[in-house]
């Protein structure tokens, strides 16, 4: 039995936000031979939960990079601190970032939130510093997620009464985001990492794909050399460093390319229907020869 971690976006979904036939039809061909599949996303439980159902898929839920796993009634939870909340949002505003919180419930965000984060694009488009209709589409998915709870000011919402697993800054501004990247990453109690465009993630300090993946093998039974991670950006880094092997998308960023075991197709192209054919359906991941990442 093999256990197959598959990212979300840049991954699973296509540009548009949806999931292809081919992808479904193969993620459902795998579960009929025994395999077990898992989504690992960085976006809330809740969203995740939503989409699977829509398409008609069970599986296993990794969210929030790993704060959150659910296999039935196995649970683990790992939530931010009140000292972590109250830091994150203090740097969040004192750096105009647009934020997203993430809690059992759903993902809080400001009213405002679509008005703030077009006139970011716009500004920095006439500067030419980004591509105005690829962020555009970028901030609709972030803006359509299932769940969000919307609330006219997050700085006064009451935080010692919420099970907070995640923060989100979103900016679209480059030098915003480095910035944001340097402060965070001193501290120790905190992940830090992004898996897309725009968005920054923080949570736990235990917080990451690879500790998600570890812990539901283990509740499985199911070693880390049979465990197979597909996904293309920073935040599916550590997933890759735990598992068997790893699958990049063509999609994926050079640094993720350069760690997996194995390349497939891009996002919009079937890339994960493909890997999943190619290596856990027709020959069988444990028995592939380790191939060229060229």
């Amino acid at each position: 039995m093999t256990l197959v971690a598959i990212d979300m976006d840049g991954t699973l979904l296509t540009s548009d936000g949806t999931i292809s036939e081919e992808n479904i039809k193969a993620i459902q061909e795998v579960q009929q031979l025994g395999h077990q599949i898992t989504i690992c996303s960085g976006r809330s439980h809740p969203d995740i939960q939503q989409i699977l159902q829509k398409y008609g898929i069970e599986a296993s839920i990794i969210s929030g990079n790993g704060a959150m796993v659910y296999h039935g009634d196995f649970v683990i939870q790992l939530f931010l601190s009140d000292k972590m909340i109250t830091d994150l949002l203090a740097i969040l505003k004192n750096n105009n970032v647009f934020v997203e919180i993430y809690t059992e419930q759903g993902i809080i965000m400001e009213e405002n939130s679509s008005l703030f984060l077009y006139e970011e694009i716009e500004r920095l488009a006439k500067s030419n510093l980004i591509d105005e209709k690829a962020s555009k589409q970028r901030a609709n998915i972030i803006l359509n997620q299932n769940s969000i709870i919307r609330v006219p000011d997050i700085h006064a919402l009451d935080f010692s009464k919420m099970r907070i697993y995640k923060m989100n800054g979103v900016t679209f501004d480059p030098n915003k985001r480095s910035l944001l990247m340097d402060l965070i990453n001193r501290r120790d109690d905190i992940s830090v990492t992004t898996g897309g465009p725009a968005t920054i993630e923080f949570g736990h300090g235990k917080t990451n794909k690879g500790y998600g993946l570890q812990c539901l093998a283990e509740h499985l039974q199911i070693p880390l050399e049979e465990t197979l991670a597909i996904g293309d950006n920073f935040n599916d880094i550590p997933m890759f460093k735990v598992a068997g092997q790893s699958i990049a998308m063509a999609n994926s960023e050079k640094e993720v390319k350069q760690l997996a075991t194995y390349m497939t197709d891009d996002h919009n192209r079937h890339g994960v229907a493909k890997a999943l054919r190619k290596y856990v359906i027709e020959k069988g991941i444990l028995d592939v020869e380790r191939e060229s990442k060229s």
